[in-house]
């Protein structure tokens, strides 16, 4: 049943020791695709993207451990670990072959996945991915988590897009409340710590795109301040590769209609070349 947003209900599922919040939309013969968010994001980072795709095929967005309305407990924190969690979700959730489509650390994440079970991974839709090369803002990382109080957190905020005006009272108020939740702070310490060593990120894994031989495609922000887009250049022919103009760390807000675009395009040419 839609929630008043418009969004089918959250509903809850134990995967191993992390209690996931997972959010499902859409039905139809395409492949399932299964959405994965950033650090500090949560399922509300995909709420330009689930429902637009959705047409056709499955949409499964959720909440990664120490995010939204998943479990504190995040385990290891590091990409491989995440990605174990998300592969014993699918094999759970009785999906053995999915599209993955990653944000940021949720690409890295993805990417992580494609490394440990290719089978799982029909396609990889990476936006402004981690794990693409080494630098990342470590200075936005700790500001992100350590700020506490609306001025603060809304400069931080304001990093990840190229239009500040995107960033609102309520987005702001909304990741200091999450913020506030006894534990929160904590968790994303541990998951920095885990994946970054200070301004370097601890994997690449550029590799996957060439021990494997999953259709990729990546879109990046030009203007993104957290992870710069210049990692997206130099991966091989094969994998299709969009910097978009006008967007920073987040295109799948600043630019929804044309990722969305970019994205189903994608999708479709993947599962009609897999013959799908």
């Amino acid at each position: 049943m839609p929630d008043v947003a418009g969004h089918p209900e959250i509903y809850f599922r134990q995967v191993g020791d992390y209690d996931l919040a997972i959010r499902d939309a859409g039905a139809g013969e395409g492949l399932p695709l299964v959405l994965i968010h950033g650090f500090g994001g949560s399922i509300n980072s995909w709420f330009l993207t689930q429902n637009a795709l959705a047409a056709g095929r499955r949409v499964i967005a959720f909440d990664l451990p120490g995010h939204g309305s998943s479990c504190l407990h995040v385990g290891e924190g590091t990409l491989r670990a995440f990605a174990s969690i998300v592969s014993h979700m699918l094999t759970e959730m009785e999906l053995p072959r999915v599209h993955l489509m990653g944000h940021s650390l949720g690409g890295g994440i993805a990417l992580s996945l494609a490394q440990l079970r290719p089978d799982q991974a029909a396609s990889l839709s990476l936006i402004a991915p981690a794990a693409l090369g080494a630098e990342v803002n470590a200075e936005f990382l700790y500001n992100f988590i350590e700020a506490d109080d609306p001025a603060a957190m809304r400069l931080v905020l304001e990093k990840l897009v190229a239009a500040k005006i995107l960033i609102g009272r309520k987005a702001v108020e909304d990741v200091l409340s999450n913020h506030n939740v006894a534990g929160v702070r904590e968790a994303l310490h541990h998951i920095v710590n885990a994946c970054f060593d200070g301004s370097r990120q601890r994997q690449i894994l550029r590799s996957v795109f060439t021990t494997t031989d999953i259709p990729a495609q990546v879109i990046w922000g030009v203007e993104d301040a957290i992870l710069p887009a210049s990692h997206g250049q130099g991966l091989p022919p094969r994998v299709t590769v969009h910097f978009l103009e006008g967007a920073g760390h987040m295109p799948q807000l600043e630019k929804a209609a044309e990722v969305n675009a970019l994205i189903r395009s994608f999708l479709m040419r993947a599962e009609a070349e897999a013959g799908l």
